[in-house]
């Protein structure tokens, strides 16, 4: 987590000679989380490390291709979790979309509420829920639709599963990102995923299998997703996908671990 202290403490482990690894969520910070004070210190504290650890292939790269940083010194980890997988069986008329966490500039959220008040998706039942906590300089959009809701503030651990899992179909439309801890949420939770083509998301979703990739950022690339999920038959295959993606994240947990053990050691 970034923090103005950081870099101090981080120059005097490096004078103290002790080891200091960094986890990158994110490569380079996002849009109004971002000012040149922030980004100076964040580049100044990746110079103060010893070893990395990131979560997708999108940020190893730019730390191998831009920062220089020896190979031997990062590890690819993991978001996933070990966690039983709750596989839905459950017959869907009308599928139940959802957008799941921070409500922030960049995460996209307008597109969808742009579609989602379209007369199509409110003759034909098809709902969207907004979860997640507002951040005080975002306003969202006003929506005049009942099949929009917003459930707005802080959701404890304990109950997200039990939350997300009322839902069928995950849509991210972020602008950007490295990499996302929902992804391997929903995907627990027979979710399957539509995303943008940013950062690392595409290493995380494999397109027509357990979600899809929109092939642009824009809403009538994302629309055109959502329209094919719509479709309940290839809905069910990538559900099954889903399954598939989380149960055998499980079974790598173990190893993963240890591999991130060995690494700190």
């Amino acid at each position: 987590m970034f923090h103005y202290w950081n870099p101090y403490l981080s120059s005097s482990f490096r004078k103290m000679n002790i080891e200091y690894t960094f986890g990158i969520h994110d490569y380079s910070l996002h849009p109004g989380e971002n000012n040149l004070i922030k980004q100076k210190i964040y580049t100044k504290e990746k110079k103060n490390v010893n070893k990395n650890v990131c979560y997708s292939k999108y940020i190893k790269n730019k730390l191998i291709n831009i920062d220089k940083i020896k190979k031997q010194n990062i590890l690819l980890s993991s978001l996933e979790f070990k966690n039983s997988v709750h596989k839905k069986k459950n017959n869907v008329k009308n599928l139940k979309f959802i957008f799941f966490g921070r409500l922030l500039k960049y995460k996209g959220i307008e597109k969808l509420i742009n579609i989602f008040s379209k007369k199509y998706y409110f003759k034909n039942n098809i709902s969207l829920t907004i979860i997640g906590s507002k951040d005080k300089n975002f306003d969202l959009p006003k929506i005049n639709t009942s099949n929009i809701s917003i459930i707005s503030g802080w959701i404890n651990e304990s109950n997200i599963n039990n939350i997300v899992r009322k839902y069928d179909v995950c849509v991210l439309p972020y602008e950007e990102a490295s990499q996302s801890g929902v992804i391997p949420l929903m995907f627990n939770n027979s979710i399957p995923v539509i995303v943008t083509p940013v950062g690392g998301l595409s290493n995380q979703v494999k397109n027509n299998i357990n979600g899809l990739i929109s092939k642009k950022k824009n809403i009538s690339s994302i629309e055109s997703e959502i329209q094919r999920i719509l479709n309940l038959k290839f809905f069910y295959k990538l559900r099954k996908g889903a399954i598939r993606q989380a149960t055998n994240s499980n079974k790598k947990f173990s190893k993963n671990t240890l591999a991130l053990y060995n690494f700190f050691k």
